[in-house]
């Protein structure tokens, strides 16, 4: 964006152009780009909205990991159930699903710290531009 505005400044000197929705003035004797505090208001909304979606992600898959968990632990009980019964076939189906369970949470976890890590580095970077207006 900021290339295209700088041959625009070059080219048409005080001019506001339009760069995709958003309004930009550029003035050629000094080469600033001065952009409307809407476009401003804009993005901290955008960054705002991405923060709020980022965190209900985490938990929404930290939910799901803690979901995984406990029926993972279930497995176990049941799988332990089978082998005393003397059902080895049923108890390593059991462990087999139980594994593939335990990757599923894990997955999810690891997600849902992906999602926290964005939510913060999110954050930071709302209060960096709060702080900066």
């Amino acid at each position: 964006m900021l290339p295209h505005a700088s041959r625009q400044c070059i080219l048409h000197p005080l001019k506001v152009s339009k760069i995709g929705k958003q309004n930009v003035v550029v003035k050629c004797c000094t080469s600033e780009l001065h952009v409307s505090t809407t476009v401003h208001k804009n993005e901290a909304l955008a960054l705002q909205e991405e923060h709020t979606l980022a965190l209900r992600a985490a938990r929404s898959c930290s939910a799901r990991s803690e979901r995984l968990h406990a029926k993972a632990i279930q497995l176990k009980s049941a799988a332990l159930k089978a082998l005393q019964q003397g059902d080895e076939g049923s108890a390593r189906k059991i462990l087999e699903l139980k594994a593939k369970v335990q990757e599923a949470a894990m997955s999810s976890n690891m997600r849902a710290l992906a999602n926290a890590t964005l939510a913060v580095k999110l954050a930071e970077v709302i209060l960096q531009r709060e702080k900066g207006h």
